[in-house]
């Protein structure tokens, strides 16, 4: 009877298992239901060997996850540095546009006063 019930929790089990991405990947633990076992504590003996391989396999995931989580950060921070730096360009680009036309302003003023000066 407790066999049974674990069969059916397993069940359950590989069903949750089965929507994950582990499948489409190839790669998972496998978690086909071990119902030849007539033994309790050969049945519980796989069902925790395999339960452990799954927890084993979700914390390899999950630390992907974080490094690749982790990774993005860095990317994000530096494109926003980088960003920051373009910004920070184009305000000097359009200061020293500003200084070169007022200089060229001032050469034109210059100009306009010696041709005048010298009729």
């Amino acid at each position: 009877m407790a066999i049974k019930k674990v069969q059916k929790a397993w069940r359950r089990l590989r069903m949750i298992f089965s929507k994950k991405r582990t499948n489409i990947m190839e790669i998972g633990t496998d978690l086909s239901i071990p119902e030849h076992y007539e033994n309790e504590n050969e049945f519980s003996f796989v069902v925790a060997n395999r339960l452990s391989e799954a927890v084993a396999e979700r914390d390899t995931l999950r630390e992907e996850k974080d490094h690749i989580e982790t990774e993005l950060e860095v990317e994000r921070q530096m494109s926003d540095r980088a960003q920051n730096e373009i910004d920070e360009l184009k305000e000097e680009i359009a200061r020293l546009r500003g200084l070169v036309e007022s200089t060229l302003k001032i050469a034109d003023l210059s100009l306009e006063y010696f041709q005048n000066k010298s009729l």
